[in-house]
């Protein structure tokens, strides 16, 4: 098996271990540093972003000893600041939503609306779309990286079929997550725009998408996203995946129902 094609088997593996201990309901009930944060949120806040870290640099540093290739181009240097740069968002936007979770009770039990407000616009609206966007973005880039530096060898079918695989149970999890964080009119759109854009890229450049198994994987997860928040919201059963969202995973509108009323 490719070595590019192992670690994205491996991080999606982890992707889902990650959004299943996020959300089961014995991380979010057990609590950690004097009650004041659950398991969930300390994973969420501390654990996944080292792994995810580790992650992209091993695909970044992989990507570039498996290419076809030994330049370093000047766009690289963009693309890498950029990731590091974004990634650096992401870890404030975690920061806050941990805030947010940890002051949550206690808006609960004042029952202090525009406390109540200001709390939930950092761990709804701010943390969780600003989280989501710097990671889809940080995947678009990746994406590019790899673009620039295809691998020696063209993919063989079992690689190709266990990147699409991955990438579609990526795009369902991508899914999942954006509903959580509910505002899906806007990310709808915030994806068809990156979809377009890497389209784009990939036409336009010298290799092909047999020689980028992150494309495969990318592009795949972003497509089958996209595909479930439009089919959400113009589909024949509107809001079906938003409501079982909703039942099954609680999104943040859903749970500051209380409060904000």
């Amino acid at each position: 098996m490719n070595k590019i094609v192992l670690t994205i088997l491996l991080s999606t593996i982890f992707g889902v271990f990650g959004l299943y201990y996020y959300n089961r309901s014995e991380s979010k009930n057990n609590r950690m540093f004097r009650e004041a944060l659950s398991k969930d949120v300390f994973f969420i806040t501390f654990l996944a972003p080292l792994v995810g870290a580790a992650l992209f640099s091993f695909l970044i540093s992989l990507v570039f000893v498996e290419a076809d290739t030994e330049t370093f181009f000047k766009s690289d240097v963009v693309l890498l600041t950029a990731m590091f740069y974004l990634y650096g968002v992401y870890s404030v936007s975690m920061g806050m939503h941990a805030l947010a979770k940890a002051f949550k009770p206690e808006v609960f039990r004042m029952k202090d609306g525009k406390l109540g407000k200001l709390i939930y616009f950092f761990h709804g609206p701010f943390s969780h779309t600003v989280s989501e966007l710097s990671i889809s973005l940080i995947f678009a880039l990746l994406m590019i990286y790899n673009i620039n530096h295809p691998v020696k060898t063209v993919l063989t079918k079992p690689d190709i079929i266990i990147v699409v695989a991955c990438g579609i149970i990526l795009g369902i999890g991508m899914a999942i997550v954006y509903a959580i964080g509910n505002a899906l009119s806007l990310k709808k759109w915030i994806l068809l725009f990156i979809i377009g854009i890497l389209i784009y890229v990939e036409r336009t450049s010298k290799s092909t998408m047999m020689h980028s198994p992150l494309s495969i994987y990318i592009l795949t997860s972003y497509i089958v996203a996209g595909l479930i928040l439009f089919i959400n919201e113009y589909g024949p059963y509107k809001n079906v995946f938003m409501k079982f969202v909703d039942k099954k995973f609680v999104s943040v509108e859903k749970d500051w129902t209380g409060v904000l009323q």
